[in-house]
């Protein structure tokens, strides 16, 4: 741990990330920052694709359901906040309720409005129990972490480990592009496609 300038640590006051509540996208203090119609985020990094989701037609935007409080909040009757900062614990709805986070949120089409999640700050902690490796989606671009499996870190890849043609086809079974999910969600995900899953026949391995 890193020292602060008061004789503690950095992080002191904060919350450990393993700790923050499940959805804390719904939860008092989140913040949205207005993107206007621009979907990529200015404080986290996506892939510059992301920002031509009529080019790339695979593409999947977090669109908020109309019937769903953070919805309301973030749309507020068509007059668009610059910074929107929850001042109660929400309700999930529609989509919200099949994630374990969001990065951004699309409010409105014609003109497509778009806000980015900022989490409350907590500490990450740089070692932890049952790590699991992460790596690119491409296989074939080095590198490779291990990230905890108690937060969202990566998407779901699918497939069987025991097959290395599997591996590097693996399906990503998200519910909106650049999703981050936990390993138990992961999990659950690719049990829940198993039997949509292609066949890959071990001498391909």
């Amino acid at each position: 741990p890193k020292h602060d300038l008061t004789g503690g640590y950095i992080g002191d006051t904060y919350p450990l990330c393993v700790d923050m509540p499940g959805k804390a996208f719904l939860h008092k203090g989140a913040k949205y920052l207005l993107l206007g119609s621009n979907p990529l985020p200015e404080l986290m990094v996506d892939h510059p694709d992301l920002q031509h989701g009529d080019l790339y037609l695979d593409i999947k935007r977090m669109v908020l359901d109309p019937s769903s409080n953070l919805y309301a909040e973030l749309y507020n009757e068509g007059e668009y906040r610059a910074v929107v900062t929850l001042t109660e614990n929400l309700y999930c709805a529609g989509n919200e309720c099949d994630v374990d986070t969001v990065r951004v949120v699309q409010v409105a089409t014609n003109p497509d409005i778009f806000y980015e999640y900022v989490p409350l700050p907590c500490v990450h902690q740089a070692f932890y129990e049952g790590g699991k490796q992460i790596s690119r989606k491409d296989r074939d671009d080095e590198g490779v972490m291990c990230a905890d499996p108690k937060l969202p870190a990566a998407s779901a890849a699918c497939g069987n480990q025991d097959i290395i043609a599997s591996v590097k086809s693996a399906y990503q079974f998200h519910k909106y592009t650049s999703e981050r999910v936990t390993y138990t969600t992961a999990e659950d995900r690719c049990a829940s496609h198993s039997s949509t899953l292609p066949v890959i026949p071990l001498d391909d391995s």
